[in-house]
């Protein structure tokens, strides 16, 4: 179950206004349902990634982001796989990219 608390201890020093605001907007723009489906995130890898074989990408990223194994990302594992790509500690980010490129589906 989602808790602001359990994800911000994820975020430091992310506070819990940001945090709200990023839930908000998630709910808002890119799942009103509270969660991601693998094909929303197929389509919107298409988008950002045009060329090549975005479908197989997509389904990589989703099963290393469905944490719960649900077949949906909530909020939790969706901002939790953000950042460690974006913002996450460097061995976090190398470790992540060594999963990805090593384990097939």
């Amino acid at each position: 179950m989602f808790t602001y608390e359990a994800v911000l201890n994820l975020f430091e020093p992310v506070d819990k206004p940001t945090l709200q605001s990023w839930y908000s907007s998630f709910l808002v723009t890119t799942a009103p349902t509270g969660t991601i489906s693998k094909a929303y995130l197929r389509q919107t890898f298409k988008a950002y990634f045009p060329f090549g074989d975005s479908v197989a990408f997509a389904d990589i990223m989703f099963h290393h982001m469905d944490t719960e194994k649900k077949g949906q990302l909530g909020f939790k594992e969706f901002i939790t796989a953000l950042s460690i790509t974006s913002r996450g500690k460097i061995e976090d980010r190398i470790k992540c990219k060594q999963q990805i490129q090593t384990n097939s589906l």
